[in-house]
């Protein structure tokens, strides 16, 4: 596939369309759809809460779980960042498999969280079992952080798109909030509440499986809109499409920007508490509690004020976000050391809105830079750059040579990507473009796919 070609003539497909569509020309896009797509998003919003709750579990309880396992605090660190290894490892076999098995790879994913949970909670005190519970769930992200564009472009129409991937992505927020704040009411007085609090977590984690069971569908019968309908079909060329992709030069410098904050945002999340030692375990978790909040206001204003118009332009939202994010890092950087929780809730506030609040909008303009792209791969290449960027920053800001300026280095690491996308990212709106052409059902898109779907080879 060549992403030069019209969207009509870029699939390779090698599964017959639904018959349904075959019947559809002259139809409004928009006009036929299920509610069914409503309950999805629910199951994949608990979900991903659920995922992010998992992986923060130990951050804001860092001292109590060292005495709980008998491990060190870099020990501790490793239950964070093994979500990191893993996505960087197993990313794009997570996509492929949703490319391919939307249904039962999101059910599985489901299945795999809450067993991982399980597993931590009936570890105990051994420190190896619950890692590798911890790991178990992290495998169950590969299927989470990507998954809000694919939803919203198979399952919903142009209008509610955004909407869509902002519901989708905060959800993920909303559970690390959660997991900010639930452990330090859990553990207050002694490590051993620790298994409490394992408790309750693997119960939370099991509740979307049943949720995903009954309602989690591969694709509705009839396409939401001509981005969804042209990718009916294409289930075997997910590796010409990444090659594609990778060949994409200002795709590739935009993933890898967006993916420092989204990684930078990992960092503040996991190590925030290290430099919070003169704080209750309390204040810090409300630290972290104010961070997410406020990138889930960022984001969820923003949605509203782009869904205002008639064309969402992405950019000038997304360089005030970059704004926000540097002078926030910086500010947080004067004020670390200073003792004074207000300055610490207000930065952290600050800093919520521009990492966190960009993040639906960064997943939009990359699927709109690489249509007709499956979103999950383009998505992807962001996620896996995030954890990359993730495992630098938890490495460089607690490093020993840092010392105490490791919110400095953070700074740094960020700075260059922050300026690339205020002064030179541009986005071309591709799948915009060619939804704004195709306001129906077209015949000839029809039987190109149909033809298209019949006559390619299988791999």
């Amino acid at each position: 596939m060549v992403l030069d070609h019209t969207p009509t003539q870029s699939l390779l497909a090698h599964k017959s369309p639904p018959d349904e569509i075959k019947d559809l020309s002259g139809q409004q896009f928009g006009t036929k759809l299920e509610k069914r797509r409503w309950l999805i998003l629910i199951a994949f919003s608990l979900f991903s809460a659920s995922s992010a709750m998992l992986w923060i579990t130990y951050s804001p309880i860092t001292t109590s779980a060292q005495k709980y396992y008998g491990a060190s605090e870099g020990d501790v660190l490793q239950f964070s960042n093994s979500y990191m290894y893993i996505y960087f490892a197993f990313s794009f076999l997570g996509s492929w498999l949703a490319y391919r098995w939307f249904t039962w790879s999101f059910i599985g994913a489901m299945l795999i969280n809450a067993t991982g949970g399980w597993i931590r909670y009936i570890s105990g005190h051994n420190y190896a079992g619950a890692l590798f519970g911890q790991y178990l769930g992290a495998l169950a992200q590969n299927v989470v952080l990507f998954v809000p564009v694919l939803i919203s472009d198979r399952w919903f129409p142009v209008h509610e798109r955004t909407w869509a991937v902002s519901i989708g992505t905060m959800a993920n927020l909303v559970g690390w909030g959660f997991g900010f704040l639930f452990p330090t009411l859990i553990v207050t007085d002694s490590a051993d509440q620790v298994k409490n609090l394992l408790l309750y977590e693997a119960l939370i984690a099991s509740v979307p499986l049943v949720i995903g069971i009954i309602s989690v569908k591969e694709r509705p019968k009839v396409p939401p809109s001509y981005s969804a309908l042209v990718k009916l079909g294409d289930h075997d060329s997910f590796w010409t499409e990444f090659k594609t992709i990778l060949k994409n030069l200002k795709f590739m410098i935009a993933a890898i920007c967006f993916g420092n904050l989204v990684g930078q945002a990992y960092t503040i999340s996991s190590v925030i508490t290290l430099f919070m030692a003169n704080y209750t375990l309390v204040q810090q978790g409300l630290v972290g509690v104010v961070f997410i909040s406020f990138g889930i206001i960022g984001g969820l204003v923003a949605t509203w004020y782009l869904g205002r118009g008639t064309k969402e332009n992405y950019d000038p939202v997304l360089k005030v976000f970059m704004i926000i994010s540097l002078i926030g890092l910086v500010a947080l950087a004067f004020v670390i050391h200073r003792d004074s929780i207000k300055a610490l809730y207000i930065l952290n506030g600050v800093l919520g809105v521009g990492l966190l609040g960009f993040m639906p909008f960064a997943c939009q303009v990359l699927s709109e830079m690489t249509f007709p792209v499956q979103e999950s791969i383009s998505v992807n290449m962001m996620m896996v750059m995030g954890q990359l960027f993730g495992l630098i920053g938890n490495s460089v800001s607690t490093a020993s040579f840092v010392g105490t300026q490791g919110i400095w280095s953070l700074v740094v690491i960020c700075a260059p990507s922050c300026f690339y996308v205020i002064f030179f990212h541009k986005t071309e709106a591709r799948r915009q473009k060619a939804e704004s052409e195709h306001q129906r059902i077209d015949q000839n898109v029809i039987n190109t796919i149909i033809q298209e779907t019949t006559e390619a080879p299988s791999n």
